[in-house]
């Protein structure tokens, strides 16, 4: 029997990868530039929140770097198809190393919200809840970072099986620990998402332009719901 009846069809989906993460990367490029801008321009400094964006948006595009690498390793190939083999290897690793990255940009990002709505809020209960959240995500953050990093024992087994001796945590103890994550980061989401309606409706502003102001600041809901 031909053995190639048995092998999947050489689809190539890396243009694919490229072309989704490489858009969200650029819209997200995009926002950053324009309110940096805006903070400069037109309101003549720049808040800790923005320094902290900046640093979620320099980790997100050395990340989107390690995709292009990746991809032109092979990934979005099936693995039959990847010529030397030793590429295979290089790209489990580079698919490794875009994980830390990925939760450091995400915690940065989140870090960011949170730091600006304590600039929006003197109410002591409500930037005590704030660092609640902002702490919860960044320990969250932290031991998703390790058990990423240690899965494997030795790391370099997580992309190098030839390794002797090596072994990982159980993949339905990660499945269990990826669900109790995106958990954790759907409630931080949602916290950040809902705090800026009850923190508005103490300011003096006509019910319009709360209403207005709340929506915007709480469209995080969609990210939730999407």
């Amino acid at each position: 029997m031909d053995q190639t009846q048995d092998l999947p069809p050489d689809d190539n989906r890396g243009p694919e990868i490229l072309a989704i993460c490489g858009s969200m990367v650029a819209v997200a490029l995009t926002a950053v530039i324009l309110r940096i801008w805006v903070r400069v321009k037109v309101i003549g400094e720049m808040g800790w929140d923005d320094h902290v964006i900046n640093a979620a948006m320099t980790v997100i595009f050395v990340e989107m770097m390690v995709i292009i690498l990746q991809v032109s390793y092979g990934a979005g190939r099936h693995v039959q198809y990847i010529e030397p083999k030793s590429n295979v290897v290089t790209g489990l690793h580079l698919n490794f190393a875009t994980q830390p990255l990925c939760l450091i940009g995400l915690c940065l990002t989140k870090v960011s919200v949170g730091v600006f709505l304590l600039r929006l809020t003197p109410s002591t209960r409500f930037r005590n809840i704030i660092w609640g959240v902002i702490i919860f995500t960044v320990l969250s953050s932290t031991g998703n970072f390790l058990t990423v990093f240690f899965q494997c024992k030795p790391p370099a087994f997580t992309w190098d099986h030839s390794i002797p001796g090596g072994k990982c945590i159980p993949a339905g103890n990660l499945k269990f620990g990826a669900f109790f994550n995106s958990s954790v980061s759907t409630l931080t989401d949602l916290l950040f998402a809902l705090l800026p309606i009850p923190m508005l409706w103490r300011v003096q502003l006509n019910w319009k332009v709360k209403t207005a102001v709340a929506g915007v600041l709480s469209l995080g809901i969609l990210q939730v719901a999407f």
